[in-house]
């Protein structure tokens, strides 16, 4: 229910398993409890990145909006402890170091994690999910300049170490 009530966006996922009817009634339901929420209808999580990622909404007090900047990334608290950080950067990701990060200094309380990652390993645009430990990396084409951007969510971050930590990631 916190989710519902703290996110502007609320990922309405496999659809496809349930009547068009039932669908529209969890809509309704869902546009009951948070009036104003977006609802995005997903299959098998899959929502077009531009539609969740730097769309330019504010927190649920109001008194952050998506352009308040912490070393180039957003942090958002809400009452409840959940909160999100944002990380972007125009230099590439060094592979290895991204997986020493997952793997060994990713902190328990990041729940999820989604984003469109560069790899100076790679050419390709590589779409980042991760939910609690697991993670998949989908490649596609690039169709605008190469860059990062990634969002974490969790619970009492430490929004700062998060940044850092991705910060020492990326290439020289």
């Amino acid at each position: 229910m916190n989710q519902i009530l703290y996110g502007d966006i609320i990922l309405l996922n496999k659809t496809d398993l349930v009547s068009e009817a039932k669908a529209k009634e969890l809509e309704d339901y869902l546009c009951s409890v948070k009036e104003r929420a977006r609802i995005l209808r997903s299959q098998h999580g899959k929502v077009p990145l531009s539609l969740i990622l730097d769309i330019n909404l504010s927190t649920i007090d109001g008194s952050l909006d998506s352009g308040t900047q912490l070393n180039q990334n957003a942090q958002h608290l809400n009452n409840d402890g959940f909160m999100s950080v944002s990380f972007q950067s125009d230099r590439p990701i060094a592979l290895k170091k991204f997986q020493q990060f997952l793997d060994y200094q990713l902190p328990d309380n990041v729940f999820r994690a989604k984003g469109v990652l560069w790899f100076a390993e790679s050419p390709k645009r590589h779409l980042f999910q991760l939910s609690g430990k697991r993670f998949t990396i989908d490649n596609s084409e690039w169709t605008a300049a190469p860059k990062n951007q990634m969002v974490l969510i969790g619970r009492k971050l430490d929004a700062l170490f998060l940044i850092q930590t991705l910060n020492n990631c990326l290439t020289q």
